[in-house]
């Protein structure tokens, strides 16, 4: 007999070839039998019955009606509370747990049973809990000996299998597909354990090693197909962001996992040893049967010696579900690798810094940019704030109307040429020079530089100089101070005309475009301010697979003018920076072109970055296939600047 409450029980009697129980009675009284199974084994049936009446208890005697005619009633069957150590009494007990019905109150009879039968307790520590169930440490117990478990909860006795998840000699972690439990009861090589359950000791008690990580995610993943997705949040935290082995003479190398799109991700792995450009890869997310779609793109950066090679490669995997958490696996020369590797997060500059590096690749296939190296880049948190780290000024600023950037290298007779030319031209309308460099090696010439200058042009000159993750358009949008008009151009670049500068003020104030740009090839004599769109006219094509800066000479930034650019669409260099601003101009701010700011160009050397030349075409040819849809404004654009 097993207690189920204060007045109903389990009961079960084997015997060969027992025919089905009628009617069990107790001195003389009949009990209920309110439900009965059937329990099938080998050679014999075994009927469990569950009885309703308060007589039936351990060392009672009970009368058995066997139903069959001429047979009569077997009397004077002992009752007796069911040992563990019995054979049927762990099979009787699940088949209470799966077969039985249960719409009474919670068997609390039953559970003190189940401890009284206990051969012993132990601690259970939560790992980790989800929607559809807990990770559990339990001291003193290793999976290969663990086969059920029983929970007594509001719906009754339930069964809860437990998976293993790893075990070591003094504690193993299971999978309990159950929520909140108190107390568990599990089969432990025979013996029923009683098992409390404590608050969240964390996965950090548990995961010890790098291998202890990957061995708990690949059997989470086993049992997790089609799990939570806190399940595999958790997972991806106990990944790696970057994973690397060795292994005879080849080192493998997973440099990260970033999210490129919608429904991509893309994994950047370097393989130095025989040549990899026949292995193949595989990709799989966590708690997700299929493998996804994969394209793979190969490069060799270097040649170690004549047996090995460094490959870098690409993997773009699509049509996956983004949990954040991935299996990657490859096979080469009859071997197989595998390693689950973590996303990377949006606020992590891992992203930006692996298109960096293995920006060679697109040698191999261009339309890398587009496809992985631009998505990548614009989706990145990266700090839109430019990051200043020296300041210096020199001579006498007197109320300035107006700010001019210069964006310097180091071709200081350059920059020569262009202090000059605004000395001469800015027609005493005062104004601050602010000198932008990124390169800390050049601070000590140039202050020597702008010190002597200022002084001898009677100019306020500052040096600026940001730190080398800063771009030339966040440094465009810098505040050194009040907002004031803001002439933006590159050392080199010399005013052909003069009094320009008040004659650009002069058109703001009277309502003309607070976005004024002119490019290399506009011409001078008798020319008017034109539309914004005539200036893309002389650039066009924007050529999305270009390296070269657009041609634009300088421009003119009002201060009603919202100097920001759309995250989506980020742009490194100050060309870029600047058509930008044209493009994404509102009504209010139209950009147009102006003769004023036809400055000569004085140096021919490129020192840009190619890549991010690359990167700015690609955001350009967007935002101008955008400035396209919205054909009204063009035409207001075109009327209020007379084309």
């Amino acid at each position: 007999m097993i207690p189920h409450s204060v007045d109903t029980a389990y009961v079960w009697w084997t015997m060969p070839n027992m025919p089905a129980i009628a009617g069990i009675s107790v001195d003389g009284q009949s009990l209920a039998i309110l439900q009965r199974k059937k329990l099938i084994q080998p050679g014999s049936s075994t009927e469990v019955l569950l009885v309703k009446g308060r007589e039936l208890r351990d060392g009672a005697f009970c009368d058995i009606d066997n139903g069959l005619s001429g047979e009569g009633v077997t009397s004077a069957v002992a009752v007796k509370l069911a040992d563990w150590t019995q054979a049927n009494t762990g099979r009787v007990l699940k088949l209470i747990a799966d077969r039985f019905e249960h719409n009474d109150d919670p068997p609390y009879v039953l559970e003190r049973f189940l401890a009284f039968v206990s051969a012993w307790q132990a601690p259970g520590f939560v790992v980790a809990s989800f929607p559809d169930g807990i990770i559990l440490d339990i001291g003193s117990i290793v999976g290969e000996n663990l086969r059920d478990g029983y929970l007594v909860s509001q719906q009754g006795l339930l069964r809860v299998v437990p998976s293993p998840l790893s075990g070591r000699s003094d504690s193993g972690l299971f999978w309990f597909p159950v929520v909140d439990p108190k107390i568990l009861y599990l089969d432990v090589a025979g013996q029923l354990v009683r098992i409390t359950v404590s608050d969240d000791v964390g996965a950090q008690s548990i995961v010890r090693s790098s291998e202890d990580a990957q061995g708990l995610v690949e059997a989470l993943h086993a049992i997790g197909i089609g799990g939570s997705r806190a399940m595999a949040t958790w997972a991806a935290a106990l990944c790696p962001k970057q994973w690397s082995s060795s292994h005879a003479d080849a080192t493998y190398a997973v440099r990260g996992a970033v999210r490129s799109s919608s429904d991509g991700v893309v994994f950047f792995v370097e393989l130095t040893g025989p040549d990899y450009r026949d292995a193949e890869f595989e990709v799989q997310s966590f708690g997700e049967a299929d493998l996804a779609e994969t394209t793979v793109t190969f490069r060799e950066k270097d040649t170690i010696d004549s047996d090995r090679v460094q490959t870098q490669i690409i993997i773009e995997a699509t049509g996956l579900a983004l949990t954040g958490c991935y299996r990657l696996a490859w096979a080469h020369a009859g071997e197989r690798f595998a390693v689950w590797i973590g996303q990377a997060a949006e606020t992590d500059h891992l992203g930006v810094e692996l298109v960096r590096d293995f920006a060679p690749v697109a040698c191999v296939d261009g339309e890398l940019f587009r496809r992985v190296y631009h998505p990548i880049v614009s989706a990145s948190n990266s700090p839109e704030k430019a990051h200043l780290i020296h300041k210096a000024e020199f001579g006498l600023s007197r109320r300035p109307s107006a700010e001019i950037l210069i964006f310097a290298n180091g071709d200081f007779e350059a920059l020569h040429r262009t202090i000059i030319g605004l000395s001469l031209t800015v027609s005493g309308i005062p104004c601050d020079i602010n000198v932008c460099v990124f390169e800390r090696a050049l601070i000590e010439t140039l202050t020597a530089q702008l010190r002597s200058w200022a002084s001898l042009y009677g100019l306020a000159v500052r040096l600026a100089c940001f730190s080398s993750r800063t771009s030339e358009a966040q440094a465009a949008r810098f505040s050194f101070g009040p907002r004031l008009p803001r002439i933006l151009l590159r050392s080199g670049r010399v005013p052909r005309q003069a009094n320009w500068l008040a004659s650009l003020l002069d058109k703001v104030e009277e309502g003309q475009p607070g976005i004024l740009i002119s490019s290399d090839t506009d011409p001078i004599a008798g020319a008017k301010t034109k539309t914004f769109s005539g200036v893309l006219d002389q650039l066009r094509p924007i050529d999305d697979k270009s390296d070269e800066r657009p041609a634009v000479a300088a421009a003119f930034v009002g201060t009603n003018v919202d100097i920001s650019v759309p995250s989506s669409e980020k742009v490194f260099g100050l060309e870029a920076y600047i058509l930008a601003l044209g493009l994404c101009a509102s009504d209010s701010t139209l950009a147009a072109s102006a003769p004023e700011l036809g400055f000569a160009r004085t140096e021919f050397n490129k020192s840009s970055s190619s890549f991010h030349d690359r990167l700015d075409s690609i955001s350009l040819q967007t935002l101008y296939e955008t400035s396209l849809v919205s054909m009204p404004k063009l035409v207001r654009m075109r009327r209020r600047a007379g084309g």
